[in-house]
């Protein structure tokens, strides 16, 4: 694993802040080489923004099981996440709401202000429906409780539905 500014083809990207074991007080991006069974063009793009670590990669492993993803990034706040779709260009990003700096209620804000803005899921782990979520710009709204095998299940059935994703490689 190796620090890097652009990612290489065939990576995923992390940045990792101090708190996960960075370098130094500002946070790192890293890259990881990821053997992918289909050609990354088959499948939709995924930045996963969640600053606990375990949730996150237990996360990608759920969505990219289906085959029909990829993810291609993932940060640990909201303003990292904006740096992730701004860099590397993904159609859905799955964003907890309640993170240090950033939330991801605003950070979704944010980027549906973009020219070029991808699908947001926004994820939590609170009781009831939080309102500022879909007024933000969100496609969808779920809750972390029903485990992270389930949240891949269900960000695979909205795109088989086009409810998220009009373009998702699934087939």
């Amino acid at each position: 694993m190796g620090v890097a500014r652009t990612p290489p083809t065939g990576s995923i990207v992390k940045r990792i802040p101090a708190s996960w074991g960075g370098e130094s007080e500002r946070s790192v991006w890293q890259t990881e080489a990821v053997q992918s069974p289909r050609p990354p063009r088959d499948r939709t793009r995924i930045v996963i923004a969640d600053n606990d670590r375990r949730f996150a990669d237990e996360l990608r492993l759920s969505v990219e099981a289906h085959g029909a993803f990829e993810v291609v990034g993932i940060a640990g706040d909201g303003e990292e996440a904006i740096q992730l779709v701004e860099t590397l260009k993904p159609s859905l990003v799955l964003m907890d709401v309640a993170m240090p700096g950033l939330d991801g209620v605003e950070a979704t804000r944010k980027l549906s202000d973009m020219s070029e803005s991808p699908a947001v899921v926004l994820m939590t782990s609170l009781e009831g429906p939080d309102s500022r979520a879909l007024d933000a710009g969100a496609a969808a709204y779920l809750r972390k409780g029903e485990g992270v095998s389930c949240l891949g299940d269900i960000v695979l059935a909205l795109a088989q539905l086009n409810a998220i994703v009009p373009s998702a490689g699934v087939r």
